[in-house]
């Protein structure tokens, strides 16, 4: 029968995993187990610097940028062992019929050994500063491959290789400017740009570098965080900041191809904003469709859409200069033809309504001349209300001056929502006692006490058939609450959804 190890024996083969807790293999460094470093330096090369030590098969399986390089370098992803100082150097072998423990110890220990050893990393991504496109088709430096042992450079790093091919959705590549601080806020019509986008921007000379790099290396910290499953770093007090630092998140993911992966996170993080998110949504919602279309947020795409559909054409300046994919564009003008269709329907029957006589006929000058005069003025202040202001003809407005590309001509005003929103709440909303009154003064013959009282009580039964008449255009589809002088009822159901993300919604 073997006999047991003794005390010394005992203590070498629980070194090594006593030596385990003492050599770092958590984020953002896994001496033991990382294969690619990652290297993330500002525009100098010496101010900041930050480094990563990671798995290639975690990379590459959230994003198609890394696993694209990984085939492209013929080296197979690797990821962290099942487990470190595990049972594999335990051996059990058969003595006499027995299973007992071997005393190999210094065998044990050498394998052990080079499994606690810092794996030497394959792949090292260094930061690219010097890439000429960077002021203007790609705001954002993206990582490069370098050779691992490479001397550090006095000035920025120079590109060791050739540049990686875009991601294949070419959606995403083209949103890097819709995305990137760089991109203006929202136009004149939606109200003074948020001072979190001006802070953001991503070009060096409207902000300090330090700024810049600041908010650069969250971003990219931020997006290694996610790729290991750790929530990101991201402003949970001020909505505007927190707005910006998704944008940038957003734009890396894109360019990284790993929209999938981080989009649900940053929906989980602006979602507990609530009713603040609803609101900023109201006060900006091209900027947020933008971001609610790159991070696949149902309920911020929907919001920001029914704001968007309720103002068209305002945005639409805005989006297609951001450059955004074609089928968005597509859907909103869709559903603005959709809103103004039944916006029509609604207008017909409105010029449409009538009273009738005790006899059932229609009422006219010629069978019962004061409910007649109650008809005439409300459709006079339907059109009145409903008519949008003539644009002048005589001199051009300034921004069709200072942007001669853009036609005054080209965008009608949006649907105006006040007028029913007014038929809604009738009562005294709207053509009240006293312009009722002056109303029927206008023919001294016409007015007395008995016909003031017919005629108001005229008055408020077309007041209630109109009321039914606007609900369908009147209702709300956004979670925000208020008034807005559009009309905020577009539906987004599930297929419009798929119309623009395809099937993976």
């Amino acid at each position: 029968m073997a006999q047991p190890l003794d005390e010394k024996s005992q203590l070498r083969n629980d070194y090594p995993q006593r030596a385990v807790a003492d050599v770092q293999n958590t984020f953002p460094c896994f001496s033991q187990t990382g294969d690619t470093k990652i290297v993330i330096k500002d525009r100098s090369g010496r101010k900041k610097e930050r480094h990563y030590l990671l798995h290639s098969l975690i990379l590459a399986q959230n994003s198609q940028f890394f696993a694209e390089q990984a085939v492209d370098n013929n080296n197979p992803p690797t990821g962290p062992p099942n487990s470190v100082g595990s049972g594999r150097g335990r051996e059990l072998v058969r003595v006499g019929g027995e299973e007992t423990q071997t005393a190999r110890s210094s065998s044990t220990f050498s394998s052990r050994s080079q499994q606690l050893a810092p794996r030497q990393s394959q792949v090292r991504y260094e930061l690219d500063w010097s890439d000429p496109r960077l002021d203007r088709d790609e705001p954002i430096p993206l990582l490069v491959p370098s050779p691992f042992n490479s001397a550090p450079s006095p000035g920025p790093p120079s590109i060791r290789s050739t540049k990686p091919p875009p991601p294949t959705t070419s959606f995403f590549r083209n949103l890097t400017s819709t995305t990137s601080p760089r991109t203006r806020g929202p136009p004149s019509s939606y109200g003074p740009l948020p001072p979190s986008d001006l802070s953001a921007s991503a070009n060096p000379s409207a902000t300090t570098d330090k700024t810049y790099t600041d908010d650069l290396f969250t971003a990219y910290d931020n997006l290694l965080l996610i790729f290991y499953n750790h929530a990101p770093n991201l402003d949970k007090t001020n909505i505007a900041t927190a707005y910006v630092q998704c944008k940038l998140l957003l734009s890396l993911a894109s360019l990284y191809s790993a929209l999938p992966v981080v989009g649900p996170r940053v929906d989980h993080h602006l979602l507990g904003f609530s009713s603040r998110l609803w609101k900023q949504i109201a006060k900006y919602p091209p900027s947020y469709l933008k971001l609610g279309y790159l991070a696949r947020s149902r309920a911020i795409f929907k919001e920001s859409l029914v704001h968007v559909v309720g103002q068209w054409p305002a945005g639409a300046n805005q989006l297609r200069r951001g450059r955004v994919d074609d089928l968005l564009v597509d859907l909103i003008e869709d559903k603005a033809d959709e809103l103004a269709e039944a916006v029509a329907r609604v207008d017909a029957r409105l010029f449409r309504l009538s009273l009738s006589t005790s006899r059932g006929e229609r009422v006219g000058p010629h069978n019962a001349y004061v409910d007649w005069l109650a008809v005439s003025l409300f459709r006079s202040w339907f059109a009145e209300q409903s008519t949008p202001a003539h644009a002048s003809i005589l001199k051009d407005s300034p921004s069709s001056s200072s942007n001669p590309g853009i036609s005054r001509h080209t965008l009608p005003p949006a649907i105006p929502g006040r007028p029913y929103r007014l038929i809604a709440s009738a009562g005294q909303a709207y053509l009240p006692h006293e312009d009722v009154k002056k109303f029927l003064k206008l023919r001294p013959d016409d007015y007395s006490r008995d016909n003031l009282r017919r005629f108001e009580r005229r008055v408020d039964e077309i007041k209630n058939l109109a009321r039914e008449v606007v609900r369908p255009v009147v209702r709300s589809s956004t979670e925000a609450a208020g008034e807005w002088a559009y009309l905020t009822c577009t539906k987004v159901g599930e297929g419009d959804l798929g119309f623009v993300w395809g099937g993976g919604v």
